[in-house]
């Protein structure tokens, strides 16, 4: 017969799917660094069409 072997029950791990603990200071900084990104990320959109329709512009001249 085998010998039944016991098996240790790992501590319940916090799911990837449950919040992070985070103390509300943390989390305040956190949302201004996501604020701050997105502010950063518009900033960047708008310069990218702006120069979207420089070349546009451009283009359109060159083509007449």
């Amino acid at each position: 017969m085998d010998p039944i072997l016991e098996v240790e029950e790992e501590e319940e791990s916090a799911s990837p799917y449950s919040p992070p603990m985070v103390t509300p200071m943390a989390q305040e900084s956190e949302e201004i660094t996501l604020a701050n990104s997105l502010r950063e990320m518009e900033v960047s959109r708008r310069e990218t069409f702006d120069q979207l329709r420089a070349d546009r512009r451009k283009s359109e001249i060159f083509l007449q």
